[in-house]
């Protein structure tokens, strides 16, 4: 899903170096996180003329990870996920988000 005007994108980056061979093949297979994309959805009218339709976010996150070969060769492998959340269950996510982000600053401190 590319960005555009009515969409908002978050991006990070992050780096594989583990000093281990078993750090490297753990982190080699975990996903890491490289961006959000997302646009919204309103429906102006349905089949059966009701007026008043949800609207949805449509998501797309994208991910990014090495895959081993053999124990000194890996692989990039970038994923994409997309699915389509209603309201409530974006708020849902972002209750779970904003715990996360207090867990993770209470822990830096």
């Amino acid at each position: 899903m590319a960005s555009s005007a009515t969409s908002n994108g978050v991006s990070t980056s992050s780096t594989l170096a583990a000093p281990h061979l078993h750090d490297d093949l753990a982190s080699a297979s975990t996903p890491h996180f490289a961006s959000l994309d997302w646009r919204l959805d309103v429906a102006t009218q349905s089949r059966h003329g009701s007026q008043g339709a949800e609207p949805t976010a449509i998501v797309q996150i994208n991910t990014k990870s090495r895959v081993v070969v053999t124990p000194s060769v890996s692989a990039p492998r970038d994923q994409q996920f997309q699915f389509e959340l209603d309201r409530k269950t974006a708020a849902q996510v972002l209750q779970q988000m904003e715990k996360i982000d207090a867990i993770m600053s209470q822990a830096a401190q």
